[in-house]
């Protein structure tokens, strides 16, 4: 599959994610050249040909899925990473608790 800007921004639509943050970087090393694309910061990655194409290299990896290409279960995988980590973080009042808890269990 080639990789063009339209599907990106296409599939970060579906899986809310924000188009902006996508970004190209070619890397060269004597005579090996390697494309990227990646995703917030260079957090997440996925590796494409000087054609577009997919080199079934990226992270993160979560969905087992056959049904989609590689580069939507990279984007669906990033969604999945992005809404655990949200899950992960509560609010201080929410956890004040559980925190005293852990204080006094482990006399802290």
């Amino acid at each position: 599959m080639i990789v063009t800007d339209e599907i990106l921004n296409q599939l970060a639509i579906k899986y809310d994610l924000s188009f902006d943050q996508f970004k190209t970087v070619n890397f060269t090393k004597y005579f090996s050249k390697k494309k990227f694309i990646f995703y917030s910061s260079e957090e997440y990655y996925f590796e494409v040909n000087n054609n577009n194409e997919s080199q079934d290299n990226f992270f993160p990896f979560f969905s087992d899925t056959t049904s989609i290409n590689d580069l939507e279960v990279w984007i669906k995988s990033i969604n999945l990473t992005k809404t655990k980590n949200r899950k992960i973080v509560k609010n201080l009042a929410d956890g004040e608790e559980k925190r005293k808890n852990l204080k006094n269990k482990f006399s802290i």
